[in-house]
């Protein structure tokens, strides 16, 4: 009994332990994500702003928003 009960314990932490790399990966994935579509979109306004129309800005402020929601659920 004593032997299952130990076995429970380490796969349990096995497991707590392979959620928290989970976490910080996607919490690694999600910066990146942010970082690069931010980076574009500057890149492109930049080359010529007047590609960029206001449903894009609005579309870049909308899922910035919601990449940093989910990063504070991480």
């Amino acid at each position: 009994m004593n032997q299952r009960s130990a076995e429970a314990r380490q796969q349990s932490a096995d497991y707590d332990r392979r959620t928290a790399e989970a976490i910080k990966t996607i919490m690694q994935q999600d910066s990146i994500r942010l970082k690069r579509s931010m980076i574009e979109f500057y890149d492109i306004y930049i080359r010529n702003p007047n590609i960029v129309k206001e449903d894009d800005i609005k579309f870049a402020k909308e899922s910035t928003k919601t990449i940093i929601g989910d990063c504070k659920k991480y």
